[in-house]
């Protein structure tokens, strides 16, 4: 149940979020070294950055409502 706790719940959130940045800056770099064109850029750094902004509202809506 501990991996249940609010905290815990927080914990991983603020991980997938680090994840998402991590990702998308890789992403941003490939593009940079024209390993990929415009449009798949977009497209998948689109998909990566509304999960990223997902994923960091629902860890401040928490720390809003347990704080």
């Amino acid at each position: 149940m501990r991996s249940y706790s609010p905290a815990a719940l927080l914990d991983k959130l603020q991980s997938s979020v680090a994840k998402l940045d991590e990702e998308s800056e890789e992403l941003h770099q490939k593009f940079l070294e024209k390993d990929m064109d415009l449009s798949t850029f977009v497209q998948k750094y689109k998909k990566i950055r509304t999960a990223h902004q997902k994923c960091t509202l629902l860890h401040n809506s928490g720390i809003t409502s347990l704080g």
